[in-house]
């Protein structure tokens, strides 16, 4: 699987690879890279990479950087999820899973503007919230140390993935108390655990925290205006919930989608849509916890990406931006849309699956042939 990967997101990147820089919207690098240039509001979350951007300069050229960077991030979101998947299901349905969460209009959007930090909170996420579940089920020293580690470097990969991942762990994190409760959950060993992780957070995260939150940094200059600029934007004949829920929705809207080639688009989304939902049900069926966790988080999610692109939900991004600590930081709600990336990915297989066992299919091997080319 991971050569396959590896392979295809070589494709992707094969007509970039032509001599000179690539020039896209938040990604316009140039031939020296000015470390001063993440001082200019503080110290930036992302100043690490920028280090080793630096260091790797003096070896290769910076170009080649820029598209190996791509090319890796494209390769680690398919394998991250496959390797989420593998603890629901086998392989040959675990590859699909990979490849849906590569293949998509929010990872196709995210690329063509550039937005290099997005895609890598983006595919670091199935890992991190993989470690998360394995901590919660074995809250052991490892567990604790591997999924706290997990978390701390987070904000450097992405600081918008890290703010939406946390909202998912917290909201899991909550229904495990709920279905533990009277069992002790808040004792010492819970406070000394709780204590560690802070530690190793704020111990790697220092460098950014307090320029980011003083009285001139740049959280103080977020206001509702920014998620107005970058509000959701709506499909003219389907509306901005539809489009969410086919993974588009990009303010930015000055590329050609895979919707505007592809008219049959509208019933494919309900087709996936059909077939999540049953994978979710298959995982509630079998008891496992994350099938339960994704059932209550679906339409706060789906609501959360909609933010300004519609009434109802504009009016739950500004209360949420009151209310709700760190919230405003997002800026752009839409991004949320890859954590329904990530439904799919995981439960449209699981589904059809479900639904081949279900009816006893004969035709199985074609199934997970449909499966892994559908996203293409």
């Amino acid at each position: 699987p991971y050569l396959l990967y590896f392979i295809l997101a070589g494709l992707i990147m094969r007509p970039f690879f032509s001599p000179g820089f690539l020039f896209f919207l938040d990604m316009a690098w140039g031939p020296r890279i000015d470390l001063t240039d993440y001082l200019a509001n503080g110290l930036a979350s992302s100043f690490p990479l920028a280090v080793i951007f630096k260091f790797l300069s003096f070896f290769m050229a910076v170009e080649l950087t820029q598209k190996l960077l791509l090319w890796f991030i494209l390769f680690f979101a398919a394998s991250a999820m496959y390797g989420f998947a593998r603890s629901y299901m086998k392989i040959e349905w675990a590859i699909g899973s990979g490849l849906f969460y590569l293949i998509n209009p929010y990872v196709y959007e995210r690329f063509l503007a550039g937005q290099w930090l997005v895609l890598l909170g983006y595919g670091f996420f199935p890992l991190a919230f993989k470690l998360f579940l394995e901590f919660i089920k074995n809250p052991r020293n490892k567990e604790l140390i591997s999924f706290s580690l997990a978390i701390a470097i987070y904000p450097i990969l992405s600081l918008h993935w890290f703010y939406i991942s946390s909202l998912v762990f917290a909201a899991a994190g909550l229904i495990k108390i709920w279905r533990i409760r009277g069992r002790g959950v808040f004792n010492f060993l819970a406070l000394k655990k709780l204590l560690i992780f802070i530690a190793i957070f704020i111990a790697i995260n220092s460098f950014w925290l307090f320029s980011f939150f003083a009285p001139a940094g740049v959280w103080q200059k977020i206001t509702l205006n920014d998620f107005k600029a970058y509000a959701t934007q709506t499909d003219n004949n389907f509306g901005v919930y539809f489009n969410v829920l086919s993974l588009y929705g990009f303010w930015d809207q000055f590329n050609f989608l895979p919707k505007d080639f592809f008219p049959l688009w509208p019933a494919l989304t309900i087709f996936i849509l059909i077939f999540s939902a049953l994978g979710v049900y298959s995982l509630i069926r079998n008891k496992r916890f994350v099938g339960m966790l994704i059932l209550i988080i679906f339409l706060p999610v789906l609501l959360i990406a909609a933010g300004y692109g519609q009434g109802f939900s504009k009016i739950l991004v500004n209360l949420l931006y009151y209310i709700l600590p760190g919230f405003k930081g997002l800026r752009e709600t839409e991004k949320a849309v890859g954590l329904l990336a990530f439904i799919y990915a995981l439960c449209f297989p699981l589904g059809l699956k479900y639904f081949i066992d279900y009816f006893g299919v004969k035709l199985k091997s074609l199934a997970v042939v449909t499966a892994w080319l559908l996203p293409v």
